[in-house]
């Protein structure tokens, strides 16, 4: 990693993509957002939103900051860093496309261990377990983005499939 400096901080920058940087970059993809100088995440579950705090928190060198949202009935953490927003928008500017959001083609090009990480970050954030039958899925309107999911599952011979649900009758979308 290089530093780079923010507000007086050593702000760690990844030099290469591996698994904890996938893992980030799934999770924010999900559940995160950015403005100029920070990032921001938001989780239903505590431990989930506790976990990504410390463990990037550590990795990239910042202090993150959580609160709970109460009205909103979530949790939020949020990582201060002009470098690390201005390194995401850089390296993966496909995950934040506001149109048609994809997984990054050095996501989707890398070692295996890579795309294990950033499916772990996808799925903590946006992945399920069927109540009805124990079948673990993943929900997204987006449909290229399933797709690429999809394909990712296959490089590790888990059987998947999609389909399509007419989710306009749930009163929370």
């Amino acid at each position: 990693t290089k530093p780079a400096f923010y507000m007086n901080v050593a702000i760690k920058i990844p030099e290469k993509l591996d698994k904890d940087l996938a893992q980030f970059l799934g999770y924010f993809m999900g559940d995160g957002n950015f403005e100029e100088d920070r990032i921001t995440l938001s989780e239903q579950d505590k431990q989930v939103a506790l976990y990504y705090k410390n463990k990037f928190g550590k990795y990239f060198n910042l202090n993150g900051k959580h609160r709970f949202r109460e009205k909103k009935n979530y949790h939020q953490i949020r990582f201060t860093s002009r470098p690390l927003v201005r390194f995401i928008k850089g390296e993966f500017s496909e995950i934040k496309d506001k149109i048609n959001p994809e997984i990054p083609k050095k996501i989707l090009i890398s070692k295996n261990d890579v795309v294990a990480g950033f499916l772990r970050g996808i799925y903590d954030a946006e992945g399920y377990i069927s109540p009805s039958n124990g079948e673990i899925g993943i929900g997204s309107i987006n449909k290229t983005l399933i797709r690429q999911i999809h394909l990712l599952l296959m490089r590790f011979s888990i059987p998947s499939s999609f389909t399509e649900w007419d989710n306009r009758q749930n009163p929370y979308s």
